[in-house]
């Protein structure tokens, strides 16, 4: 009998954060305290591939067992981190992002992830996916313009670079302080 559990799961590419950028969201951070934003510990900082949600233990398994493979054909490379951006949902902003130079090999890693998952999670080939770091979470700000205005100073900002090594398998557990990851399978690059 196959067991009933679920895990949240996704595939990301960890990042190292340059110092600039680590300095310029503590900035921010302190000019915006009295808002509704969460931070992202940038130690937990990622480019998300692909989120997959709840999965079966049966299918975290069938990933893990094609996951090394999949990416096997990729080499490390070093890419940018350029200008901070905002996603927003129903004019209100939800996401602070900073941008990711380099973009073809991220496309190229989407790509060798929807071909892991199939046949054992539906992928949605018109999943908009835009690579991206995500820095920050917002709810209900109350100076929004604020916010945007000052982001906007950051559009086409250099923060450095950082290196493309592995690919990892997570799964998240959601914790009242946030969630936790917890890394199922790595593929290193090499």
């Amino acid at each position: 009998m196959e067991s009933k559990a679920l895990y949240r799961t996704f595939i990301a590419i960890p990042v190292e954060v340059p110092q600039v950028l680590k300095e310029t969201l503590a900035d921010l951070e302190k000019k915006f305290a009295g808002e509704r934003i969460r931070w992202i510990d940038p130690g937990q900082m990622h480019i998300t591939l692909r989120f997959m949600g709840d999965l079966p233990e049966g299918a975290v398994s069938a990933i893990g067992l094609r996951f090394q493979s999949a990416y096997s054909a990729f080499t490390p490379a070093v890419f940018r981190l350029r200008g901070l951006r905002t996603f927003s949902h129903r004019s209100a902003l939800k996401v602070l992002w900073a941008g990711v130079g380099e973009e073809g090999v991220f496309y190229d890693l989407h790509a060798a992830t929807v071909g892991l998952l199939d046949g054992i999670v539906p992928v949605d080939d018109n999943s908009g996916f835009r690579p991206h770091l995500t820095v920050a979470r917002m709810k209900q700000l109350r100076e929004p313009v604020r916010l945007r205005n000052e982001i906007a100073r950051f559009r086409n900002k250099d923060f450095g670079t950082s290196a493309l090594k592995r690919v990892v398998f997570y799964r998240s557990v959601l914790r009242p302080s946030g969630a936790v990851y917890e890394v199922l399978r790595t593929a290193e690059l090499e």
